[in-house]
């Protein structure tokens, strides 16, 4: 005897009444309401939902319809199928992004065959959330080693389970561990009472193989339907060179150059002199020549900087000059520097005796004629030197020495060097001196 097993082919029909085929999720409704009728003839039939693919739970509520009992249950087997007709699903839709979603709603037979199927777009709209961030590292602009970089800060905002993008170079890493902060909660709380405690975020970001220089770690703060809140970006330096100097001159008088090299420093930036356009004078700092055989013979990186007056390419051509004759048959270990700096040469371009463009090409000519001549060539400045009066990004090609005498500078262009306080106390020098980062291995 041949024994033939088959499924039962149950059918059924449903009704979708809310919401309507497009419809938008308020802000922070998490749950969205889907009511209507379903009946079948497979009393055990029961609902899903799928979003986009997926299928979600829900709380399926089955509730009385005396319109669908009378008109649409006897095809199918009455009341003693399906006692109750009315349906109401409950689907907890917080993870779903801005946008839209297709939402397919489903009679299932208990051999779990779709008997009917309704199908709507769902769009997801939620409000641009204000909220306040703080990055406490990376530090901006702070040299870090190609190692490991940790990222911390705080954020809130008015929207619940929002969280912490993270991007390197921009190129996305991951979503931060949040991390409680009382201390954040007790100033901000009163502002954003529907966040919870973990105000703060960190994460271990990789950066071994990074090349050396300036890198950019960027936080996005998004809500919980992904929607960006605010985002932050800092600025900050991969460096594995660790060496640490000063620039001196006749200013800081004699020295004692043993007790410099004890106190750790490796490198020395001397100054070198003058030139007076007006003139033709070259005058050349009075204690260089006993710097730099002090430091040679101590093996201390030495470097050089000439103070400039340049207006425009023909007089910082003459200033290549008068350096290039002050410092014939030396070597050195570090950039000649043009230090760009007086206020004759500002109150010059304010007053439009020269420009931007006239002194960048001054800086240009005076590094090309250095750099022809075998010697390495930089610019020394000021941040809102840099920043105002030179056409920076074209002088990056050489090297930056960038004075700014803060913790951590927020300086955003290219720099090698970093005079970070010119009220510096070493062993060796009377008074204060100037204190540099170097970041650069010459």
């Amino acid at each position: 005897m041949q024994l033939k097993i088959g499924i039962q082919a149950y059918s059924g029909k449903m009704n979708i009444e809310t919401p309507s085929v497009i419809t938008h999720a308020l802000p922070d409704q998490n749950i969205m309401n889907i009511t209507g009728w379903a009946v079948s003839d497979d009393p055990a039939a029961y609902m899903i939902v799928v979003i986009d693919g997926r299928m979600y739970p829900c709380t399926v509520t089955r509730n009385n319809r005396l319109d669908v009992d009378q008109i649409v249950s006897p095809a199918f087997g009455g009341t003693r199928n399906t006692p109750k007709a009315g349906i109401s699903i409950g689907v907890n839709i917080g993870d779903l992004s801005d946008g839209k979603h297709t939402v397919v709603i489903s009679e299932v037979s208990r051999f779990h065959k779709v008997l009917t199927s309704s199908q709507m777009e769902l769009n997801i709209t939620s409000p641009n959330y204000t909220g306040i961030m703080n990055i406490e590292t990376p530090v901006s602009n702070k040299r870090y080693r190609s190692d490991w970089l940790k990222v911390t800060g705080w954020a809130m905002t008015e929207c619940s389970g929002d969280f912490m993008k993270i991007y390197l170079d921009g190129n996305y890493q991951t979503i931060a561990e949040p991390v409680k902060r009382g201390d954040v909660l007790n100033v901000h709380g009163g502002r954003y009472p529907n966040h919870n405690e973990y105000a703060g975020f960190i994460s271990n970001i990789c950066t071994m193989g990074l090349g050396e220089g300036i890198h950019k770690i960027k936080i996005e703060h998004c809500s919980r339907y992904g929607k960006v809140i605010q985002t932050r970006e800092v600025p900050f330096m991969i460096s594995n060179t660790t060496t640490w100097g000063v620039d001196v001159s006749h200013h800081n008088q004699t020295i004692n150059w043993d007790a410099v090299r004890n106190s750790g420093v490796n490198f020395a930036i001397l100054k070198i002199g003058e030139y007076r356009e007006s003139s033709g004078a070259v005058l050349v700092d009075s204690k260089f020549e006993e710097n730099y055989a002090a430091c040679k013979a101590r093996g201390i990186a030495v470097g050089g900087y000439f103070y400039s007056y340049a207006f425009n390419p023909t007089e910082a051509a003459h200033e290549a000059d008068a350096c290039t004759r002050i410092i014939s048959g030396k070597s050195f270990d570090m950039p000649i520097f043009i230090d760009i700096e007086d206020k004759i040469v500002t109150k010059a371009i304010d007053q439009g005796r020269t420009s931007v463009e006239n002194l960048t090409n001054a800086m240009i000519t005076f590094c090309d004629i250095m750099n022809s001549r075998g010697y390495q060539s930089g610019v020394y400045s000021y941040k809102n030197f840099f920043e105002t009066y030179l056409n920076t990004p074209v002088l990056e090609r050489y090297n930056i020495w960038l004075a700014h005498y803060v913790s951590a500078t927020n300086y955003a262009g290219k720099y090698d060097m970093w005079q970070y306080t010119s009220s510096g106390n070493i062993g060796g020098i009377n008074g204060f001196v100037d204190l540099n980062w170097c970041y650069k291995h010459y």
